[in-house]
C-alpha cells in the first residue's frame, strides 16, 4: 500500500514568494550613485554660472574703463595745456578752490579755455558707506556739463565737487624703476593704478589698471591711450561717465 505524505505534497504545491522591492543594500548603492551624479552636475552648473558672471563682469568693467578713458581723452582735447607739475604748491596756484582729499594723489591738471581754474583728475580712497568697490577711485574736479556737452559753471569753481568716475583702481605703488617711454611721469611720486606721461605740456599717455572682481574670482585689467591738447581746442564734450550703478561683486 502506497503511503502518501500529505505535508510534503502541500509544501511542494505552495507558490514561491517573489521579492516585491529593493533590498537595503541596493537602495544605499542607488542613493550613493544619485548623489554622485547630482554632485557632478551641480559643480558643472556652478562653474558655468561663475564663468558667465565673470564674462559679464569683465565686459561691464571694460565698458566703464573705456568710457572713462574716452571722457578724459575728450577733455584733454578740449584743453590747451597739461600741467607736468601736480604738486600741492602748484595746484594751490592754478586751482586755489581745489582740496585734495586725504590719501589722494593728483594725476592730471588741465588748462581749459574759458574755465576759471584747472580741471583736476585724481585718485583717492572711496568714502565710507559708498556703493563703490575697491580701495580707491578716479575722481574729476571741474565744471559740470549740460546735456549739450557745454560747461555750465565754468566761472564758479567754488561750486565744483569731486565726481567719481570709476572704481576698483589698483592701489599698488608703481615700480620705482619704471620710466616713461617719453615725457615726464605724472605724478612724479606716489603713482599707483592711474598715472600719465606728459610731453611738453601738450601730449599725455594715460595709464589705468584695476580689478575685475566677482564672488567667484578676481582678475585685473590694464588700459592705456594717448591724447593731445590741440592748438585750437574742441568745443563740445560728452557727458561724464557717472558709473555708480551697481557694484561688480555679485
Amino acid at each position: 500500500m502506497i503511503k502518501i505524505n500529505l505535508k510534503k505534497i502541500l509544501k511542494a504545491l505552495k507558490p514561491t514568494q517573489v521579492s516585491g522591492g529593493f533590498t537595503l543594500q541596493e537602495m544605499l548603492i542607488s542613493s550613493f550613485l544619485s548623489l554622485l551624479v547630482l554632485g557632478v552636475a551641480g559643480n558643472s552648473l556652478i562653474k558655468v554660472m561663475g564663468d558667465q558672471k565673470q564674462v559679464t563682469a569683465d565686459v561691464e568693467r571694460r565698458t566703464e574703463v573705456n568710457r572713462t578713458i574716452e571722457f578724459i581723452t575728450a577733455e584733454i582735447r578740449e584743453s590747451e595745456g597739461i600741467d607736468q607739475d601736480v604738486s600741492s604748491t602748484n595746484l594751490t596756484d592754478v586751482a586755489p578752490d581745489f582740496t585734495l582729499p586725504t590719501g589722494g594723489t593728483a594725476v592730471l591738471s588741465l588748462e581749459v579755455p574759458n574755465v576759471e581754474q584747472r580741471i583736476i583728475y585724481y585718485v583717492a580712497p572711496k568714502t565710507a558707506g559708498s556703493a563703490w568697490q575697491g580701495s580707491q577711485l578716479i575722481y574729476r574736479w571741474g565744471p559740470n556739463l549740460g546735456a549739450d556737452g557745454q560747461y555750465t559753471d565754468a566761472d564758479t569753481p567754488g561750486t565744483w565737487v569731486g565726481t567719481p568716475l570709476v572704481d576698483l583702481v589698483d592701489n599698488t605703488p608703481l615700480d620705482v624703476s619704471w620710466t616713461c617711454p617719453s615725457g615726464t611721469l605724472v605724478p612724479s611720486t606716489g603713482a599707483t593704478g592711474f598715472y600719465a606721461c606728459v610731453e611738453g605740456g601738450k601730449i599725455a599717455q594715460i595709464y589705468l589698471s584695476g580689478e575685475i572682481t566677482t564672488s567667484f574670482s578676481k582678475d585685473s585689467y590694464q588700459a592705456s591711450t594717448k591724447a593731445t591738447a590741440p592748438v585750437k581746442p574742441a568745443s563740445i564734450l560728452t557727458t561724464p561717465p557717472l558709473l555708480v550703478s551697481k557694484p561688480l561683486n555679485y
